[in-house]
């Protein structure tokens, strides 16, 4: 797939404050996955973007010799085998995601198992209207989220690393999503997909997701222990398992300046490990209760450490057959052998 480098847009300046320092701030921040250019003309800021590749804070080389992962690959490396996916840069998961299970929308009601620090589920750059949806930095229109159109929306940057999964829910029916992050307090809120005006893009409106207080439709739980996503399941006929391995080490969390931030979530391979061993025994639970359909697993550079990515990736695959979900044909991709120490 040949790479989209750069995307061109005008935001009209009478939306944006007089101040011309506030208003670079604020470019900056509504497009902050993205490496920015800006031409300043009497009426509009001319924006060329360029989707971010998150390689900044980490050098990924070893990583990636040791994953066979040509250097040429990085930023749109999707790797799809049968039921699972993996990707470096998660916002070509919703694409993997839509290889793995076909193009028709699915109506079964499907438990989403979110492994992740972040909850992505930013509005991406998409609008939908009248059943089209629309690349809003391109312009392209599809009256379903098909493999072009996903494509095309990735490359551009108008799916982020952080809607990825927001994306995801639009190509369902009926979903709940169950959300395992570390040291949080336990929400239960309902979730509804809904369309939102955007603060500098005129005329348009963004596809995304609103939390709501009824819960007889969707669900969104939010928790720190696998076994209170375990009793919460409840009717779902499939699930989709996310693991971003963010979770498991969060180090650089995207920022360059990770170091004087003190994130806190630099744990060991040891600890990795552990907690890799506990929630693969959780999700063998989940697996004999509703059947985990989908695997989805992003290694999310400039976030987990790529010192850990040959290990880490190696022993949550193991763990994930050993539990008796279906990883085998990434395993087998990288040369891996589940009996090996």
């Amino acid at each position: 797939m040949k790479q989209i480098n750069t995307t061109q847009i005008s935001i009209p300046k009478n939306a944006l404050s007089t101040n011309s320092q506030i208003a670079y701030e604020s470019l900056y921040e509504h497009f902050n996955g993205f490496d920015i250019d800006v031409e300043e003309t009497e009426n509009d800021y001319n924006l060329l973007l360029k989707k971010s590749d998150f390689t900044y804070c980490d050098d990924i080389s070893e990583g990636l010799f040791r994953l066979d992962i040509s250097p040429d690959s990085i930023s749109d490396y999707c790797l799809v085998r049968s039921n699972c996916c993996m990707c470096l840069s998660e916002n070509w998961l919703p694409y993997g995601w839509r290889v793995i299970s076909g193009q028709d929308i699915t109506t079964k009601n499907t438990a989403i198992i979110h492994i992740d620090d972040h909850s992505d589920l930013m509005k991406p750059f998409l609008s939908l209207k009248s059943g089209t949806y629309k690349n809003l930095l391109s312009n392209q229109t599809a009256n379903s989220l098909s493999l072009d159109f996903l494509a095309n929306a990735i490359k551009t940057g108008a799916i982020t690393i952080g809607s990825m999964l927001t994306t995801i829910v639009f190509s369902l029916q009926h979903f709940n999503i169950y959300h395992l992050k570390r040291n949080v307090e336990k929400k239960r809120l309902g979730i509804a997909k809904r369309s939102f005006s955007d603060s500098l893009i005129q005329n348009c409106e963004r596809i995304g997701i609103d939390f709501i207080n009824d819960c007889s439709n969707s669900v969104y739980l939010l928790t720190s222990s696998i076994n209170e996503i375990i009793s919460n399941l409840n009717g779902e006929e499939q699930c989709i398992l996310h693991i971003d391995m963010d979770y498991f080490n969060n180090r650089y969390n995207g920022s360059t300046s990770w170091e004087k931030d003190n994130l806190g979530k630099d744990y060991s391979l040891d600890e990795q490990k552990h907690k890799i061993a506990e929630i693969a025994r959780g999700l063998q639970s989940i697996n004999n209760k509703i059947p985990i359909k989908y695997v989805l697993i992003g290694i999310s550079p400039s976030f987990y450490p790529s010192e850990y990515w040959e290990e880490g990736l190696c022993f949550l695959l193991k763990a994930l057959h050993k539990a008796r979900i279906n990883v085998m044909p990434l395993l087998q991709n990288f040369g891996w052998n589940e009996n090996d120490e």
